[in-house]
């Protein structure tokens, strides 16, 4: 089948660099919350409508703006909770639209995920700013967990990869059999 695509899809990556280069002053913490979640729908809208029409470091930064967000500027638990939706909605936009294991878009977000999982610090003391900041390292944690999760579910729903494929993603061997040379790409297993 022939795929289609909307005229406006050329516009989106520049729409999205757009918006990541938005600055604005912050002055009032309701209205700074209100410009960074129409931020964040509107980056998560642009992954929804066509992830394809941006460039892997684009759809990244994307992510990586309303991950940071969340994490750094978000006070509000119920905007926190919606950040999070933002960022389940890319990554089933993302997930459930791969070619392959090794769509490099798949794999920037899942190489980000487990890396914060890597480098989120325990905080020793036990003074309350320690606890806090435990608390949010925790909360970060799970949420990349809940996230890496939607990821495969995603993944693996839409595309019913078999057993073959996956061990095909994990060493580097293409589909047609082994090559003389093949590079071993272990990245995510590391």
């Amino acid at each position: 089948s022939e795929e289609t695509t909307h005229p406006f899809t050329v516009s989106l990556e520049p729409l999205t660099k757009g918006v990541l280069n938005c600055k604005f002053e912050q002055t009032d913490a309701g209205a700074d919350e209100a410009v960074e979640m129409a931020i964040a729908d509107l980056l998560a809208l642009v992954v929804q409508l066509n992830r394809r029409a941006l460039q892997t470091a684009t759809l990244m930064d994307a992510f990586n703006t309303v991950f940071v967000t969340r994490n750094t500027f978000v006070h509000s638990p119920a905007l926190c909770y919606h950040f999070e939706d933002v960022l389940t909605a890319m990554c089933k936009a993302v997930f459930s639209d791969l070619d392959s294991l090794r769509d490099p878009a798949g794999k920037v977000i899942l190489e980000f995920l487990v890396n914060q999982l890597l480098h989120t610090p325990l905080i020793g003391g036990q003074d309350e700013a320690s606890r806090e900041a435990q608390m949010a390292h925790d909360a970060t944690r799970v949420l990349c967990l809940r996230l890496a999760c939607t990821a495969l579910q995603s993944a693996f729903e839409e595309n019913y990869w078999t057993n073959d494929n996956l061990a095909e993603a994990a060493v580097g061997i293409a589909t047609t059999g082994d090559k003389p040379g093949a590079v071993e790409d272990r990245s995510l297993l590391q």
